[in-house]
């Protein structure tokens, strides 16, 4: 006998044990968006402006915490865009983003870049690394060529080559639960 896990979408009053000739399924159901969002919701996260920068339509950035390290050898960066992102059409189009991670203090900068129709630079203080967009006052950014893109569900998981990077002192900005943090420390005591 086999068994095969399958899953598929179907209403939980259809959810059961199936027997196929002599093949055991058990069928299951996704989990609900909102059970998705809580659950995720309570794991925190960095942020990020995730920028690249065209000739036509200048600098451009979204806000982002879906990101990170991939590899050491070759060193690789990850981070999920919508399908629908107009920046994920941009980094496309250029071959490289500038991944700006946020320090305590940028809540402003993310909450500006995950609005639609605010991703633009104007007014911001920012430099040009690489022909990219890094903000001022970042814990830190790299630079990266567009290696890949996979689609997953509704998002693409951009992989890019790591090729600069710089970290400055101070605090990551983290999101948990709906709400901005920052990171303390343990005691080292809390620690035995």
């Amino acid at each position: 006998m086999y068994i095969i896990v399958i899953s598929v979408r179907l209403p939980e009053s259809e959810i059961n044990n199936m027997q196929i000739d002599n093949i055991s399924c058990v069928v299951m159901n996704h989990l609900s968006p909102d059970r998705y969002r809580e659950l995720f919701g309570v794991v925190p996260s960095a942020v990020a402006v995730v920028a690249t920068k065209t000739d036509e339509l200048g600098p451009h950035g979204t806000t982002v915490s879906a990101f990170g390290p991939l590899s050491l050898q070759p060193p690789l960066v990850q981070v999920c865009l919508d399908l629908e992102s107009n920046l994920l059409t941009r980094i496309g189009e250029t071959g490289c983003f500038l991944l700006n991670v946020l320090a305590v203090g940028q809540e402003g900068l993310a909450r500006r870049f995950a609005q639609s129709g605010h991703d633009d630079f104007s007014e911001l203080e920012w430099a040009e690394r690489h022909g990219m967009p890094q903000l001022t006052g970042c814990h830190g950014w790299v630079a990266a060529n567009l290696e890949q893109t996979v689609e997953a569900g509704d998002h693409a998981i951009v992989i890019g080559l790591a090729f600069d990077s710089d970290v400055s002192p101070g605090v990551p900005l983290l999101y948990h639960d709906r709400t901005f943090h920052s990171l303390a420390p343990m005691e080292r005591d809390s620690l035995r």
